[in-house]
């Protein structure tokens, strides 16, 4: 007999933003150049998914000033593209938009040459963050100044599937050293 914690777990279903949450939301105030942290969303597909993490990046108040930077990675889907056209021409969103497909890596790799200056965070187009996410990663990645350059910080996961992942992390790199940002 199988114990509660061996059962799946049922993930809701995401759903895309409505049009009302969407104009609930503010272009960044502040402007991208000063941006610490690039948030790096690689898309391919996944409409209600990606619309849901990109609106939850955006809807999530932080103090660490940053850009949502999405990579599309030649989708074949026109209604998510022209999603992500609108987003963009909104201001709400920096979009890079591949004229081949280059897979996750490989998009994941481009949005990383954009800003070599800026932090990055990469995070999986099925994922939805809430709260203070952003500072809270931050403030780990930074803790004491003596830390290597690189390092990856990632979620706790109970399976090792990445199915089923949603609204958790399970990729985040910070490319620079805190200690660059004014800690020594």
């Amino acid at each position: 007999m199988s114990s509660v914690e061996d059962r799946p777990v049922a993930s809701p279903v995401a759903v895309a933003p409505t049009p009302h949450e969407w104009e609930s939301l503010c272009a960044p105030d502040a402007h991208r150049d000063a941006s610490l942290v690039d948030v790096i969303i690689p898309v391919y597909t996944g409409y209600d998914q990606t619309l849901r993490c990109i609106y939850s990046a955006l809807a999530s108040k932080q103090a660490t000033p940053f850009n949502v930077l999405v990579v599309n990675d030649c989708s074949p889907d026109p209604a998510l593209s022209g999603s992500l056209r609108n987003l963009a021409g909104d201001g709400l969103i920096e979009l890079h938009e591949l004229p081949t497909n280059l897979g996750f890596v490989g998009a994941c790799n481009f949005g990383m040459t954009l800003h070599p200056e800026r932090d990055v965070l990469l995070l999986n187009s099925d994922t939805e963050v809430h709260n203070d996410w952003l500072d809270r990663l931050r403030a780990t990645a930074c803790r004491g100044g003596s830390r290597p350059a690189a390092r990856t910080i990632s979620s706790f996961q109970t399976r090792a599937s990445s199915s089923g992942s949603r609204g958790r992390w399970r990729w985040s790199c910070w490319r620079r050293r805190c200690g660059a940002r004014g800690r020594s």
